[in-house]
């Protein structure tokens, strides 16, 4: 019989993770490759994945993400 992770603390740590994972690859797309990415990932992964890739994805430039919140 499966096990459920969803409402679990793996779960949650897991969601947070591909979350990081895909708005890593995002931002990488949008402004190329940064030392600073996988650090502005892991703060955008906190977030609710809706307002993250908005943020991601209406920042001007990378500065301006890596210190948006």
């Amino acid at each position: 019989m499966p096990i459920s992770l969803t409402d679990t603390p793996l779960g949650g740590m897991l969601r947070k993770q591909e979350r990081q994972a895909m708005l890593e690859a995002l931002v990488r797309r949008r402004f190329g490759d940064d030392p600073r990415i996988p650090a502005t990932a892991e703060r955008l992964a906190s977030e609710d994945a809706g307002p993250a890739v908005e943020v991601a994805m209406s920042a001007a430039t990378l500065d301006g993400l890596a210190v948006s919140s």
